[in-house]
């Protein structure tokens, strides 16, 4: 709020000697946390927390930039006290670098942080909030290269992350990544599943049966099958067709089944969005269901 951040005392001030056991799964990373004896960072931690109260936004608008934004947070308190900050991924990062960038590099234009900011250690490298690391090596690098040290840390706390080009010029400007940015949104937009079928009916078709009560999605490559969302298409919610239920999404991840009804001689339309995504939080093309079901 403003200038002020509320830092959470049982956790902040917390240590190895901190009781997890009767904490459910969705807490084990602090099992980790405690053992660093965070008591020991406090300093630090506010730092970092103050620094987000200088930045322009709340956070960024995709992984990147939320990496960014994150990281530049944990770089700030090492310049300022001189001491290396206690995250671990950010330790586990400066030795791994090449493969961290490279596996970053192919979700990096994502909307979903999940595998790299505020996850767990279930990950293809076992250590959690990678992306901190990301976003403190994008900062470090500019900091380094900078003539004026304190014009560089003026530029990298008021960046701001409501303007998409001027963070992805800043990113490009570092040479943080060895691929220009272009190469990477292109690399990563053809990486992304799509639609392959529609049953039981033809997407464009002006003459669907109203009483058919589900359709089929059909993927090009599995999805992970906790996620999915649709959303209004450009006739907005007067022409929505309505998603009543899902009613199967295979395990595979391949295909979704969901229940509808429609009326005769109307059109529809419908956002298979983002929201269906991979494994690897790659979002799906959207794809818009646009239909009229024939007259009675």
């Amino acid at each position: 709020m403003d200038d002020l951040v509320l830092i959470g005392s049982e956790l902040a001030m917390a240590d190895e000697s901190a009781v997890t056991t009767d904490l459910p799964d969705n807490f084990s990373h602090l099992r980790a946390f405690f053992d660093g004896n965070p008591i020991e960072h406090v300093v630090f931690l506010n730092i970092h927390e103050y620094v987000h109260t200088q930045q322009k936004t709340h956070g960024g608008y995709d992984l990147l930039s939320q990496s960014l934004f994150e990281g530049i947070a944990e770089f700030i308190p090492v310049v300022a006290t001189g001491q290396d900050s206690p995250t671990p991924a950010i330790a586990y990062g400066k030795a791994n670098d090449d493969r961290i960038k490279e596996a970053f590099s192919k979700e990096m234009f994502s909307p979903f942080y999940n595998n790299w900011i505020w996850n767990n250690t279930n990950n293809a490298f076992g250590v959690r909030d990678l992306g901190y690391y990301v976003g403190y090596a994008i900062a470090e690098t500019y900091y380094e290269a900078a003539t004026d040290k304190k014009v560089a840390i003026k530029t990298l706390i008021e960046l701001d992350f409501n303007q998409q080009k001027e963070i992805e010029a800043f990113v490009e400007q570092t040479g943080y990544f060895p691929r220009p940015l272009a190469d990477l949104k292109a690399a990563f937009e053809a990486s992304r599943p799509a639609v392959s079928r529609l049953e039981p009916f033809e997407n464009g078709s002006q003459t669907v049966d109203p009483t058919i009560t589900a359709f089929t999605l059909e993927f090009s490559e599995p999805l992970d099958n906790r996620f999915r969302n649709f959303d209004y298409g450009p006739l907005g919610e007067e022409a929505v067709l309505m998603i009543r239920d899902l009613i199967d999404f295979a395990p595979d991840g391949t295909k979704a089944t969901f229940e509808i009804a429609m009326d005769p001689g109307k059109r529809y339309q419908i956002l298979v969005d983002q929201g269906f995504r991979t494994k690897d939080g790659i979002p799906l093309q959207p794809y818009l269901i646009d239909i009229r079901t024939a007259d009675e």
